[in-house]
């Protein structure tokens, strides 16, 4: 399993000319995407439904509390209207919310607009972990890879390089596996990739190094731990 990223190095820049050679360390069920759930975050949810997170209070009983006192109709519109950058009109966040209590047409997962399912996945986590007797866990794939080429001068971004070019370096080695995979022949688009790879770490700056990303399951294909490929990346 791949750790977490401690890269070093500048690798601020993808200029990235040669072949890399991949290994899938590990295909992992998650509940987490580093960064979208957060404790501030969640108090700010909690006042924002009406209620306050108590000194010492543990912030999911305070925001089961706050969740469990509202129809889900004003509970839906609520959420989404903060977590959305959009939020749609009242009778379809209700919609979208009560999607989320089927696994496998929940909307982060079929939504039409694709830059909008990672914040419904982060409001369908959020009432998992809040109401887990209503909500069912919307489950998504962890893949770390470990990543080499021979290249002496083969670069790839380190931890101090833009989400933008960590993200883009991701999806072109995620679109190179052969077999059922249905990533492939998007590497080279990032407006994609930002929308499929919801979180991307890099450990190293070497020529080795560990990738990790965060990915719907619908995306994953065939891909299974042990799995070896070769991407060129220019």
């Amino acid at each position: 399993m791949c750790g977490p990223r401690d890269g070093y190095g500048d690798g601020d820049e993808v200029l990235l000319t040669a072949r890399w050679d991949v290994e899938v360390q590990a295909v992992t069920p998650t509940l987490d995407v580093p960064g979208r759930v957060t404790e501030h975050g969640l108090v700010e949810l909690v006042e924002a439904l009406g209620d306050t997170v108590a000194d010492g209070e543990d912030v999911w009983a305070a925001l089961t509390r706050a969740c469990s006192a509202l129809p889900e109709t004003e509970l839906a519109e609520r959420m989404l209207e903060l977590i959305l950058l959009q939020p749609p009109i009242p009778a379809y966040c209700e919609a979208l919310v009560a999607a989320m209590h089927d696994p496998a047409h929940a909307p982060w997962r079929t939504h039409e607009v694709p830059s909008d399912r990672v914040a419904l996945w982060t409001a369908h986590r959020i009432l998992h972990g809040a109401l887990p007797d209503r909500f069912p866990p919307p489950t998504i794939i962890r893949v770390d890879l470990r990543v080499h080429s021979g290249d002496a001068s083969a670069r790839a971004p380190g931890h101090r390089a833009s989400p933008r070019d960590r993200t883009a370096f991701a999806a072109r080695l995620l679109a190179a596996r052969p077999g059922h995979n249905p990533m492939s022949g998007h590497g080279q688009d990032i407006e994609w990739a930002f929308d499929a790879l919801w979180a991307i770490e890099i450990e190293d700056s070497s020529a080795s190094r560990c990738v990790s990303a965060w990915i719907q399951p619908d995306l994953i294909g065939d891909m299974a731990q042990g799995a070896t490929w070769s991407a060129d990346i220019a």
